[in-house]
């Protein structure tokens, strides 16, 4: 398979799983007295605890040198405040709306990339990423009385898009692994102060935080093994598939569903990430 298309299906990989994780998250806030901090914490640990390993026996390790220490320390800082916006969000909204306002990401990752990276952002790119502005405003309309779990989703979504940014700029340092395993090191090392007081409370759902922090860190592996193949703003829009995964499992799993405007701002959200790439002529 070729570099690109790989690239390509990695992606959709990790957008495809990245809400299970979050499902599990909710139903967790749902079914128990426990809070955020636990969840994000464990998240952390857990992945942590199957990808180091993995790392080392796959001779990926985490390199000790500065600029690669320094790099995922970053990475866990944007990827740490993403989880902790949706972990926070989809405690107090739908997971479908949740993704819509969380869909601030990919317009925050290309422009990150082009200012900071000197990626090329093409015409189409913006168009996508315009569209995609728009999709999220429907769904959030923004005014005094959000749900706040929509504006933790925009927080969410903007330290996504740093991450996504962030990834692509590391991805020559260190194999995918070890760069995996060390964005989840920093990611414990961040989130501990804020989960420790509270960690005693997994036991109340310790198969739901197993799967939580799974999926999101299996996702996580995809997304770097991507971003080690292709530029961000290719990348960026297939982002968008994590909408209707997770328009499915907010139906299936809570009964929830979105009302017309936030239909309309999902539907316009997969068209603008998706729509415009598979109607665009080839080259």
């Amino acid at each position: 398979m070729r570099p690109g298309a790989l690239a390509l299906l990695l992606m959709c990989l990790s957008a495809l799983t990245i809400p299970v994780g979050d499902a599990f998250a909710k139903e967790i806030q749902r079914t128990t007295e426990m809070g955020p901090a636990p969840v994000i914490l464990a998240r952390f640990l857990l992945g942590a605890a199957v990808f180091l390993p993995l790392s080392i026996a796959f001779g990926q390790a985490p390199l000790l040198t500065p600029r690669f220490l320094a790099a995922q320390a970053l990475r866990g800082l944007c990827v740490a405040g993403g989880i902790t916006g949706m972990v926070n969000a989809v405690g107090h909204a739908p997971l479908a709306d949740v993704f819509g306002a969380f869909f601030i990401a990919p317009a925050a990752a290309t422009l990150l990339a082009w200012a900071l990276l000197g990626e090329r952002v093409t015409q189409r790119d913006l168009l996508s990423l315009g569209l995609g502005l728009l999709g999220v405003l429907l769904v959030t309309r923004p005014s005094a009385e959000m749900n706040p779990g929509l504006l933790w989703a925009l927080f969410g979504g903007l330290s996504y898009g740093a991450f996504n940014a962030a990834t692509r700029w590391s991805a020559p340092l260190g194999r995918p692994l070890g760069q995996l395993a060390g964005q989840l090191v920093f990611g414990c090392l961040l989130a501990l102060p804020f989960g420790a007081a509270e960690i005693g409370r997994v036991g109340e759902a310790p198969w739901l935080l197993i799967g939580s922090g799974l999926f999101s860190a299996l996702a996580n592996l995809f997304l770097v093994m991507a971003y080690a193949r292709e530029r961000a703003a290719v990348l960026a829009p297939l982002i968008y598939l994590q909408l209707p995964s997770a328009a499915f499992l907010g139906w299936a799993a809570f009964g929830d569903l979105p009302d017309i405007l936030a239909a309309a701002g999902l539907a316009l959200i997969v068209f603008a990430g998706l729509g415009l790439r598979l109607l665009a002529p080839r080259r």
